[in-house]
C-alpha cells in the first residue's frame, strides 16, 4: 500500500503585504494594465513580500525580486505563464512551486 500524508501550508503572516500596483507595473508605461505586464523587477522592499499579488499579473513571464527582508512564495501559482524566477539576496519563508511546470 501507498502512504501519502497531506501537509498543510503555514499561513501567511499578517505582517506581510503585497506588492503595490505601481511595483507590479515597474518600468512599464502606467496605461498599461497589469494583465498584459510579463516583467517584474523589485529590489530593497522594506517589508515582508506577500507574491499573491501575483494574481493581477496572469501573464507574467519573468520576476525578479532582490534585496527583500521576506518573501512568501505561496502567491507564484497565480502565474501560470511563469518561466524564470531570480531571487537573490532574499529570505524565503514559505514555497509551493505545485503547478509550475514552465519554470525551468
Amino acid at each position: 500500500p501507498v502512504l501519502s500524508r497531506k501537509i498543510q501550508a503555514d499561513p501567511i503572516p499578517a505582517h506581510f503585504r503585497s506588492l503595490s500596483d505601481s511595483q507590479l507595473a515597474g518600468s512599464n508605461s502606467p496605461s498599461i494594465p497589469l494583465s498584459l505586464v510579463t516583467k517584474i523587477n523589485v529590489s530593497e522592499v522594506q517589508f515582508p513580500v506577500d507574491l499573491n499579488c501575483l494574481a493581477k499579473v496572469p501573464n507574467l513571464l519573468t520576476l525578479s525580486l532582490s534585496h527583500c527582508p521576506a518573501v512568501s512564495l505561496e502567491g507564484l501559482q497565480h502565474a501560470p505563464s511563469l518561466t524564470e524566477v531570480s531571487l537573490q539576496h532574499c529570505n524565503i519563508t514559505t514555497a509551493n512551486l505545485k503547478g509550475l511546470r514552465k519554470i525551468h
